[in-house]
């Protein structure tokens, strides 16, 4: 959330303040993004899209899963009713969205979702097709490494089960390069690549020196 919310304010590298650590459970609730409208691509439960409301962002979330996008709107509705003005939740593509939606947000979030995605390019041109010109897209993903092959798939699904097995593909990871090259010939310019991992028992996100596990890719679409 830090990463999103710095990135819309400054429009440039991320924060250094944000280097070390990024707690999940401690979000400020100052008015950030306040009048901003947002999109969470594959919102899943709606745990980030809550979180971006908090904010005082307008969010939609959308998902292809009906079951889940039920899930979201349940747990809005009992546990965070206060953001029920600020968040809409929708069954649908990104495709079909953005034909309905497009050139309307001020940023596109695509947490964790890339590495599902067979057709990167087009759901990445979907992506943008949503962002208003000088809006941003926000992606986190797994890297295409030997070393996240070993710990995040062998490690994580098949030796210690944080992850159910066949979660994550090899074939459909992808390096961060060829993100930037995708978004470079849809005119958005990367301005800030990180490498991060996540802390599964804290709970936890860090910045990292290395992109070769994790990585956080912010890009602005032209004016």
């Amino acid at each position: 959330v830090p990463f999103v919310s710095h990135g819309l304010g400054a429009q440039s590298t991320v924060n250094k303040n944000f280097r070390n650590t990024i707690d999940m459970n401690s979000i400020s609730t100052a008015p950030l993004l306040k009048g901003k409208n947002i999109l969470e691509v594959g919102c899943g439960g709606g745990i980030l899209t809550e979180a971006l409301a908090r904010l005082n962002a307008n969010v939609t979330g959308v998902d292809l899963g009906a079951d889940v996008i039920m899930t979201a709107e349940t747990h809005l509705k009992e546990h965070s009713p206060e953001l029920v003005e600020r968040i809409t939740y929708k069954t649908e593509s990104i495709a079909q969205h953005a034909d309905e939606y497009a050139n309307h947000y001020d940023a596109v979030v695509c947490s964790e979702v890339l590495e599902h995605i067979d057709e990167k390019e087009a759901f990445l041109k979907d992506c943008v097709r949503a962002i208003k010109p000088g809006g941003s897209i926000f992606i986190t993903t797994l890297n295409k490494t030997v070393l996240q092959w070993f710990i995040g798939i062998i490690l994580g699904e098949y030796i210690f089960g944080v992850a159910p097995k066949n979660t994550h593909h090899w074939s459909k990871l992808i390096a961060p390069q060829d993100v930037q090259r995708i978004l470079a010939a849809l005119n958005c310019e990367t301005v800030s690549l990180n490498g991060l991992t996540y802390n599964v028992f804290y709970r936890r996100w860090r910045w990292i020196n290395t992109k070769k596990l994790c990585y956080a890719l912010h890009a602005v679409k032209a004016a």
